[in-house]
């Protein structure tokens, strides 16, 4: 598959996450911040939000590493209208979505565990 064909699949299944209106955000990004396929961002710089995304995974891996709690699979914050989820789907990569606060969180991890077994099998 060529590389044009990855991206394109991997922006498809980000977009596919914002189908029905509760994602308003999705990203693939490197643990090191690095942007690798948005899907809608409504408004959001697509490498800012990878960055601080980022930010956020690297710190629960530093807390969960000094206080021996094992790997971090996934992130949570709640904000007063959203919530921003960060999955780990690789080694190397992190699935990030902004969810609105009504959303059903079992619905979109569930919607998000989809994606990522999709995303690992485009990488």
């Amino acid at each position: 598959m060529s590389v044009e064909t990855v991206t394109e699949t991997l922006e498809n299944i980000l977009d596919d996450l914002g189908f029905g209106g509760d994602i308003e955000a999705s990203v693939l990004i490197s643990k090191d911040g690095l942007l690798m396929a948005s899907g809608k961002t409504n408004g959001f710089n697509p490498d800012t939000f990878a960055a601080f995304s980022a930010s956020i995974q690297n710190v629960a891996e530093s807390s969960s590493s000094k206080l021996n709690r094992g790997v971090v699979n996934r992130t949570i914050v709640e904000t007063k209208e959203n919530k921003i989820i960060t999955e780990s789907v690789d080694s190397n990569s992190l699935l990030v979505v902004v969810a609105k606060n009504r959303a059903k969180l079992g619905l979109i991890l569930f919607r998000l565990s989809k994606a990522t077994s999709k995303i690992k099998e485009a990488l």
